[in-house]
């Protein structure tokens, strides 16, 4: 499976937490935030820090 696959609904990127990633991504919490933090570093996604959550969306150099 692709990485940023769960990223997209219906060809749209949209923004996840690390939760809605792991569900989407069939992992659990733990194996999904290390993936997230992985792909952080590469550069292929970003962090986002709200008020109320942390979202993870792609990047616009990985789109």
């Amino acid at each position: 499976m692709d990485a940023l696959a769960p990223f997209y609904r219906q060809g749209r990127a949209i923004p996840l937490t690390a939760t809605d990633y792991a569900n989407r991504a069939g992992m659990t919490l733990p194996q999904a935030k290390g993936l997230l933090a992985k792909l952080r570093r590469s550069g292929a996604v970003q962090r986002q820090q709200t008020h109320e959550a942390v979202l993870f969306s792609v990047s616009e150099a990985s789109q």
